[in-house]
């Protein structure tokens, strides 16, 4: 028989995880509210829909809010791969019930949403009430 506080742990994790989820998907959809905005509304409604009751659509809500940004150019290239490959291995870890995958790509997810979180925490008011378009933008091979 294991820990009981390991339990209670992880679902508080969990619970604090689902949380923050929400205004991180809300901040991707302001940063989609003056370019590629239909990728905003659909993705952050898939996933608010997987947050909320459809596990599976978090995903790729995650996904299409990823492909809008990098269509926007509003975050470098690198950290929305990091967000679609993070998305990518929770769905495969979800299938195939596998934990080291899983926490793999939470880990991508944190990064991700880390480096997005980082680069508008540091935004002034004037850059906030615009789309940004991240300098030095290299799109990756195949996605012009």
């Amino acid at each position: 028989m294991g820990d009981p506080d390991t339990g209670s742990f992880s679902q508080m994790a969990l619970a604090v995880g689902l949380v923050l989820m929400v205004p991180a998907v809300l901040g991707l959809m302001h940063m989609l509210r003056e370019r590629e905005v239909a990728f905003g509304h659909l993705g952050g409604a898939v996933a608010m829909l997987g947050l909320l009751v459809l596990p599976w659509a978090f995903m790729a809500g995650i996904a299409v809010l990823a492909f809008g940004l990098y269509r926007a150019r509003a975050a470098r290239s690198t950290v929305l791969l990091a967000l679609v490959i993070g998305a990518a291995a929770l769905a495969a870890a979800a299938i195939t019930t596998t934990e080291w995958l899983a926490f793999a790509g939470m880990a991508a997810l944190f990064v991700g949403f880390g480096a997005i979180g980082w680069m508008v925490l540091f935004e002034s008011d004037e850059e906030w009430e615009h789309t940004p378009e991240v300098s030095g933008f290299r799109t990756l091979p195949g996605l012009h």
